[in-house]
């Protein structure tokens, strides 16, 4: 559903930045359902383009649960390499870069890919997820799913004390 008009789902938003050309596209080439989302760059000097879930105070963006991690799933086709990546909302309520996956495949049909996030920050109360481009190509994206896997098994790395004298 697309109640704003501005071509993206609710809950989702065209972003990026940096130097690039790009156009964006509802498209019917969809996984499934009627509907994708469609990003073409033209030309390519710096930054992304992405679609990431809205960031937001809550009403879209879910809660983050320090030291959990998440899954992030889509299915995608691209003549371009993407890669997933993550943001965080601080408390003063701004939204911070956190993480992002290796490049993934380039793929002519629709194929499957998720990633799954270091454990997340303290500072990071919402979380904001998505595919981007940062090079010149198409990627299409469709069926986007987000889990929470639960804390880390793992503890994280603390430094340890210096050797007392």
């Amino acid at each position: 559903m697309d109640s704003n008009g501005d071509g993206a789902p609710d809950c989702w938003q065209r972003g990026g930045y940096g130097a690039n050309a790009f156009t964006w596209a509802r498209t019917s080439d969809a996984h499934s359902g009627s509907w994708a989302q469609r990003l073409s760059i033209t030309s390519y000097s710096s930054g992304d383009r992405k679609l990431i879930s809205l960031e937001d105070l809550g009403a879209c963006a879910p809660a983050l649960t320090t030291g959990h991690r998440y899954r992030v799933s889509a299915w995608y086709k691209a003549t371009a390499a993407p890669l997933f990546k993550a943001y965080y909302r601080n408390a003063s309520g701004g939204w911070v870069w956190w993480a992002q996956s290796a490049l993934l495949p380039t793929r002519g049909t629709y194929g499957y890919a998720e990633w799954t996030t270091p454990a997340a920050p303290s500072a990071g109360l919402g979380l904001s997820v998505g595919l981007a481009l940062e090079r010149v190509g198409t990627l299409t994206m469709d069926d986007f799913r987000l889990e929470d896997l639960g804390p880390s098994p793992f503890a994280p790395l603390e430094p340890e004390p210096p050797p007392a004298q």
